[in-house]
């Protein structure tokens, strides 16, 4: 097929919203499958953060789309979790069409469970994921394919073969961020009742103007 590219992949990071460097632009004019830019590309997430990766493939139908995040850095793997029709386990942390039944692929769901079947089947629409809890620099790989969670592409593919499906693998590095900002204080003592001049001396009453801690808090 030489009609199904990756046109562009997104990381939608609410903490990093306006960083133009979370959007690659893949170069298709040697018509790969596989393009690796971990050595020029590194997006950025905060630590534990939901986002979204969103991929662009044009015109380009009857594919799907798959993210994965080698978090321990011993290349990628894959799987569905033990017990689960749908949930990712290993390096997958999303894709849009899967159904883990080498039969059929007729019906199927995406990552988060949501069921999927008929012409709504071509879809690269991933649903959010998280990004690892631990700061760090990870290798992430996009994959374009057809219902297969092989993070090599699989070369004899459960249903038609990653090259004549069109399939591409892009690989880029993810910076996931400690995030250092404060979302809610509290103050768990409470506060000193009375009425204190500002050397820290309560006071009976007021006999003087001039500023006080009434209460907690300062008054003029």
């Amino acid at each position: 097929k030489s009609d199904r590219w990756i046109e562009s992949v997104s990381i939608v990071s609410g903490m990093y919203a306006g960083d133009s460097a979370n959007t690659l632009h893949v170069d298709n004019s040697g018509k790969l499958c596989y393009n690796d830019y971990s050595g020029t590309v590194t997006m950025k997430a905060a630590a534990g953060e939901t986002v979204t990766a969103t991929v662009n493939i044009g015109s380009a139908s009857w594919m799907n789309a798959y993210v994965y995040i080698d978090t321990d850095a011993d290349g990628f793997t894959a799987g569905i979790a033990d017990g689960s029709n749908y949930m990712p386990s290993g390096d997958l942390v999303s894709y849009s069409f899967y159904n883990n039944d080498a039969s059929s692929d007729e019906n199927g769901w995406d990552s988060n469970g949501r069921s999927i079947s008929g012409d709504s089947r071509s879809t690269v629409d991933l649903p959010s994921f998280a990004v690892p809890a631990e700061p760090g620099i990870y290798r992430v790989r996009v994959k374009l394919d057809w219902c297969n969670i092989d993070p090599n592409g699989d070369a004899d593919g459960k249903f038609g073969d990653f090259m004549d499906n069109g399939g591409q693998i892009v690989d880029f590095m993810l910076e996931v961020v400690a995030n250092t900002s404060v979302d809610d204080v509290r103050c768990e003592t409470s506060l000193p009742s009375g009425i204190y001049d500002l050397s820290g001396r309560k006071i009976e009453r007021v006999e003087n103007s001039g500023i006080y801690i009434v209460n907690g808090k300062k008054v003029l």
